[in-house]
């Protein structure tokens, strides 16, 4: 079952629990959030040394030992690095978001602060306009600002936002709903993109939060779950 984490160390761990658990059972604990190590040590063995009936009745408050603590210290450094790694992108968006500029240089702060957590070269944020059927982003140029549109529902952008689904892109020429023609802000030296919608409202996403050339390899699962906490974010102070 997927619980939620009352208290982490690198002994063991306590969280809520639905199913039945006893003292000395033998658990498997994934912690999905570790995508950097291999699939074999994202899964801890433990062992339960106590359980607590909770209020409502149906819940309990579980705690267990890992067996394994050389490879339990390993998961809780790497699991702290991400959700430090994800603070700092929030702290970084919280910041452009209450700077109290312009909207115009809001958005290039809200960019800037996304490359930088992403690694990225790139980050345009796409906003749906008052008649709901399009987007556009603002680009940053020397001493002025490039404009880009593209039609709801059209290329990788406009899909993202109409279907409300996340897209990573590895290989941006490879992918048949790259639409060059119209998608003119993927020039050709575009690689990876990474598309996250911004969260639904009245049925579809008000805006795209588009990253563009990681600039280690691709796009990682980590970085899925940052652009999504980022993108949320951007969608709190959008409403």
């Amino acid at each position: 079952e997927e619980t939620r984490t009352l208290d982490l160390s690198r002994a063991g761990v306590s969280f809520i629990g639905r199913r039945s658990y006893r003292s000395g059972m033998a658990l498997h604990i994934g912690f999905p959030e570790v995508q950097t190590l291999p699939r074999g040590k994202r899964e801890l063995t433990a062992r339960v040394v106590r359980v607590s009936q909770l209020s409502p009745v149906r819940q309990k408050a579980v705690a267990v030992q890992f067996e394994d603590l050389d490879l339990a210290s390993l998961v809780f450094s790497e699991l702290l690095r991400v959700r430090t790694r994800i603070s700092s992108a929030l702290l970084g968006i919280i910041k452009a978001l209450t700077s109290g500029g312009e909207m115009v240089t809001v958005i290039e702060d809200i960019c800037w602060a996304t490359e930088r957590a992403m690694e990225a070269e790139k980050a345009l944020l796409f906003l749906r306009n008052r008649q709901g059927d399009a987007l556009s982003a603002h680009s940053p140029l020397v001493g002025d600002f490039e404009d880009f549109h593209v039609l709801l529902g059209q290329g990788l952008v406009g899909r993202a936002a109409k279907e409300d689904k996340l897209s990573n892109v590895p290989d941006l020429r490879k992918d048949p709903r790259f639409r060059p023609r119209i998608e003119k802000y993927f020039d050709e030296r575009t690689r990876s993109v990474l598309c996250i919608p911004l969260s639904k409202e009245g049925g579809v996403s008000p805006g795209v939060l588009a990253v563009l050339n990681k600039r280690y390899g691709s796009f990682t699962r980590e970085d899925e779950a940052l652009g999504k906490a980022v993108a949320s974010q951007i969608s709190l102070v959008l409403r």
